[in-house]
């Protein structure tokens, strides 16, 4: 059972790799982030609002407010009442 990926089933987003020419993501975005793209909840995801989008030797990534220095491969654009349920789903799942 998936509940992260259900979640984002249910409000019907489309995972995927962030590619900065094609301006889907700006600073400032309301995003829920995966270290891979099946969004499995065992692995490193966040829900936050983009700080930064960069390029470096791995390709395109975003930074999230308060999730420290670590890069974002993985994104979807959310509303926040679509971050309040996985949130509230993740604290429910633990």
């Amino acid at each position: 059972m998936n509940i992260l990926k259900d979640l984002l089933d249910i409000h019907e987003p489309k995972l995927c790799a962030i590619h900065i020419v094609s301006d889907s993501f700006s600073v400032g975005d309301y995003v829920f982030v995966s270290k891979y793209g099946d969004a499995y909840p065992n692995d490193p995801w966040h829900v936050g609002i983009v700080n930064e989008i960069g390029i470096d030797r791995k390709g395109t990534f975003i930074r999230i407010y308060d999730a420290g220095v670590r890069t974002w491969r993985n994104a979807v654009k959310i509303d926040k009442e679509t971050g309040d349920s996985i949130l509230s789903a993740y604290a429910n799942y633990r």
